[in-house]
């Protein structure tokens, strides 16, 4: 008798209303898309179940059924979420997902409007239907008591007693009649003193929030962000005193998932919590320690979406007096990556949004690729990671979800560089830059002061200005830079190189860079078609030009005549030296065999073998 009291208190009352109830909240929550793009309403339909006098049971199953008709539907929940934040009614949803508390519903996201709408729907016709075939089968019951028979019959029924004993918790033997005029408390009074209980609970236990929930939490969002792997061993937060703690970080590599594309033994969070109301996170400053980059994995990460598309093939557009090659796929791959960095501390995806969803006309760039529109926008992003994580960031305001001042990661060291350390800096990295008037940077130092590299993306603010690029690499060895390339080890002898690359880079559709390279080599010495010339000073004019991870490499031909001609004067003789330099002011006619074969094989190891063949005659 008291489990039966139980199970009725538990599951709640089976009244047509309850019924409705049940369905529609369990509806919802299975048309809720996940709890990082809808964690505030997954909790209040959680509130809403136990507060109202609905049957859980019932809810549980009516969610599980809602879950797996929601992936049917997901394109039709997405369309809708469409229709609502950019159609007639985004005046409303820009101000649910910009005011506290329901900031947390997750509006912005496409699939969590659309499937609330959808859900509600599909629960209202779900519960409305079975509660008129509840109310159906109890008539009959009731009308069946006189008759044994018949009464038997109908509860011999598989599908009347799993429905009996889902709404009751029991198969009743009498009284059905009074089933019929059942009326059920609205309130379920030991939930709401549930409720009122576990909120100083979680007010309190925030404070020592860790363990599996939190690395759980921020495992998942990084490695989407990421697009492949990310690894945690631990996390530690603490709202109250506003820190987090990150240990054995390990981020693979989305382009290589046998090592990490960053790795660090302990990260260090300060967090602003005076606005999470309105989902706004401030980290003021992350200082990592033992930071690397590169490093071996020992078990490869995996890919946790689809890589973006490549920028669209470009066109040459060089001059007569230069040649074009463009760089082999391992460079391409390198180049790709950063191409997606770029996109995501830019924001990328938002400005194109921004513009595609202006009710303005666009103009298009000189030279550039049209502007997109916002179908095309939103196929792309569709592509890259899914309908369930494409959110309307047009619609955020004020601030952005996710601003953090400073990020400092002293002594990390790569693969790229093994004797270098470097001091990395990020400065205003946000999810919305365009709300933050000091656009993204990011800045690297090398303890010996050998490498400088700096980039600035003004361009993604709130003031807008050029994206820039800054790179000097001083005092690299020659030889080591020619012994890791197959096609010129042992051409090059002793000797450093200079490199210096200076200029904005703008967005179209992606990282678009056109400025100069300027690559000096000295006191180094060239196998040049069988003999060893020595080069005080080498300049190799480079212009840069396309998407980044598309580039075009011109070399402008007289100033490469010129400059190997300077160099090389005094170490060969006259005769030779003449006949050099007129092969080379003769780029279309080449050079003999074996000087084209040399050329050709030393620059060919960056990826640039044809165009040189062709700058040679070959």
């Amino acid at each position: 008798m008291k489990l039966q009291k139980f199970l009725r208190a538990f599951l709640g009352e089976a009244s047509p209303t309850q019924i409705i109830l049940a369905c529609l909240i369990g509806t919802v929550l299975g048309f809720m898309p996940g709890f990082s793009q809808a964690g505030g309403l997954i909790v209040s339909l959680c509130i809403l179940l136990l507060v109202l006098n609905c049957n859980l049971a019932l809810a549980g199953l009516i969610e599980i059924a809602a879950r797996l008709l929601s992936l049917v539907l997901l394109p039709v929940s997405f369309e809708l979420g469409r229709l609502l934040l950019d159609g007639p009614t985004q005046g409303l949803f820009t101000l649910l997902i910009n005011a506290p508390v329901t900031a947390l519903f997750g509006f912005e996201y496409y699939a969590t409007t659309g499937g609330l709408v959808l859900g509600t729907a599909t629960g209202l016709l779900m519960g409305y239907f079975l509660s008129r075939w509840v109310t159906g089968l109890r008539t009959r019951l009731a009308q069946a008591e006189a008759n044994s028979d018949q009464f038997r019959a109908i509860t011999g029924n598989i599908a009347v007693r799993f429905m009996l004993r889902l709404l009751l918790g029991k198969i009743p033997t009498s009284d059905y009649a009074k089933l019929l005029d059942l009326k059920a408390k609205p309130i379920r009074t030991w939930g709401v003193l549930l409720v009122l209980a576990l909120i100083p609970t979680a007010y309190f236990a925030s404070n020592w929030i860790d363990g599996p929930a939190t690395r759980s939490l921020i495992q998942s969002n990084l490695a989407q962000a990421n697009g492949a792997t990310v690894d945690l061993e631990a996390a530690e937060l603490d709202l109250a005193a506003g820190r987090l703690s990150l240990t054995g970080l390990a981020v693979a590599d989305p382009q290589a998932l046998d090592t990490d594309l960053f790795r660090a033994d302990r990260i260090a969070v300060d967090i602003s919590t005076s606005d999470l109301l309105r989902k706004r996170v401030h980290i003021e400053e992350i200082v990592v320690q033992g930071g690397s980059h590169g490093k071996e994995r020992k078990v490869p990460g995996q890919l946790t979406q689809s890589p973006p598309p490549s920028s669209p093939k470009t066109d040459s557009q060089a001059s007569p007096e230069s040649d074009s090659f463009d760089l082999d796929e391992n460079w391409r791959e390198r180049l790709g990556q950063v191409r997606i960095w770029f996109d995501k501390l830019s924001n990328h995806s938002s400005g194109d949004l921004l513009r595609a969803a202006s009710k303005e006309p666009q103009a298009k760039e000189a030279s550039g690729p049209d502007p997109l529109t916002l179908d095309e926008w939103l196929d792309r992003e569709i592509q890259a990671q899914g309908r369930v994580h494409v959110s309307a960031d047009h619609l955020i305001l004020g601030a952005p979800l996710l601003q953090i001042d400073r990020i400092s990661a002293p002594g990390t060291t790569t693969t790229l560089l093994p004797d270098q350390d470097l001091n990395i800096e990020f400065k205003n990295l946000s999810t919305q830059p365009h709300l933050v008037e000091t656009g993204p940077s990011l800045g690297v130092e090398s303890e010996s002061g050998n490498l400088a590299l700096a980039i600035a993306l003004n361009g993604a603010s709130a003031k807008g200005g050029n994206n820039h690029l800054s790179l000097v690499v001083t005092d690299l060895p020659a030889e080591d830079l020619a012994g890791s390339l197959e096609a010129i080890s042992g051409k090059v002898r002793g000797g450093i190189i200079d490199l210096q690359v200076e200029g904005d880079i703008e967005n179209r559709n992606g990282a678009w860079i056109d400025f100069p390279v300027s690559i000096t080599l000295r006191d180094s010495s060239v196998r040049f078609s069988g003999r060893e010339i020595p080069i005080n000073e080498l300049q190799i004019p480079v212009q840069l030009r396309g998407p980044i991870d598309d580039l075009d490499i011109q070399v402008d031909q007289n100033a490469l005549v010129t400059s190997i001609t300077k160099a090389a004067a005094g170490a060969l003789p006259g005769a030779a030296l003449g006949m050099m330099g007129d092969g080379l002011e003769k780029a279309t006619n080449g050079l003999s065999d074996k000087v084209g074969e040399d050329a050709g094989g030393i620059l060919g190891g960056f990826g640039a073998k044809e165009g040189v063949s062709k700058l040679f005659g070959r």
